[in-house]
């Protein structure tokens, strides 16, 4: 029997314990236990294989859809005063990527630190439903 938990994640019994879907497909598939499970479409019921991809905790947070306290429309950037400003989050600390006149010099800015720092380019999608 499977269901949907409070995660939005399929899950199923077997032998009366509870598994993720996601970790029994990879485990079944490559014979590996895997770290963590990204769905790198952020759809956390497509368990496409393809769609499957084993990363640490730091790697699967460079694959977050944008909050929905975000007011700018790209995550890291935001406005302080009348200008604009720019962080990304990277080895454990936030790196503060300038303050610009506009937004779109600080949309520019991120958008260069996403790639330098390996984000992946679904980070900051909007989030499923």
């Amino acid at each position: 029997m499977t269901s949907v938990g409070a995660g939005g994640y399929l899950k199923g019994t077997i032998d009366g314990v509870y598994y993720l879907a996601h970790r029994v497909i990879w485990k079944i598939v490559t014979g590996e236990d895997p770290d963590e499970i990204d769905h790198i479409d952020g759809d956390r019921l497509n368990n496409a294989l393809v769609n499957l991809r084993n990363v640490s905790r730091s790697e699967n947070a460079k694959n977050l859809p944008m909050q929905t306290s975000n007011t700018s429309g790209i995550v890291g950037v935001y406005q302080k005063g009348k200008s604009w400003a720019a962080h990304i989050g990277a080895g454990g600390t936030t790196l503060h990527l300038g303050t610009f006149e506009t937004r779109r010099e600080a949309i520019a800015a991120r958008k260069a630190a996403d790639v330098a720092y390996g984000y992946h380019a679904n980070h900051g999608r909007e989030a499923k439903t």
